[in-house]
């Protein structure tokens, strides 16, 4: 019976450190959705890690990739994302980050955490920024 208790405790005990360290809640995991998600026209993964603010500019995006022609609907599908650095400061948190695109441009994407959980805060400016840069360097 001793030995059943001790196994069932290193078991139990075993969960648990495996899942500690597959968190999915870190700012790297969390841009890393937002940006597949985003980059690769799959707005709703992105809008499962988004602020309020930042669903309604996702919302807003969407309606306008609707007439984006399939070719290129089939190349973002192969757009990867480098995460480049990750700066922690309480609550808020900023991803630097490339995409295989312009693996020599840097970006900068911002999270908060509410109610302990991080999401990507992303407003129209930032938008406009993107298309701005996608424009100059395409």
């Amino acid at each position: 019976m001793k030995q059943f208790i001790i196994f069932i405790i290193t078991a139990f005990t075993g969960v648990f450190l495996l899942s500690a360290c597959n968190n999915k809640n870190t700012p790297k995991e969390t841009a890393i959705t937002w940006l597949n998600g985003f980059n690769h026209q799959n707005f709703n993964d992105a809008i499962k890690v988004s602020t309020k603010d930042t669903k309604n500019v996702l919302l807003m995006f969407e309606k306008f990739t609707d007439v984006v022609n399939d070719s290129i609907r089939k190349a973002s599908q192969n757009i990867k994302v480098t995460i480049k650095d990750v700066k922690e400061n309480g609550d808020k948190a900023d991803v630097v980050y490339a995409v295989s695109t312009k693996p020599e441009r840097e970006e900068v994407l911002h999270l908060i955490k509410k109610d302990g959980k991080w999401l990507v805060q992303f407003f129209k400016l930032d938008l406009i920024n993107v298309i701005k840069n996608t424009d100059k360097t395409s």
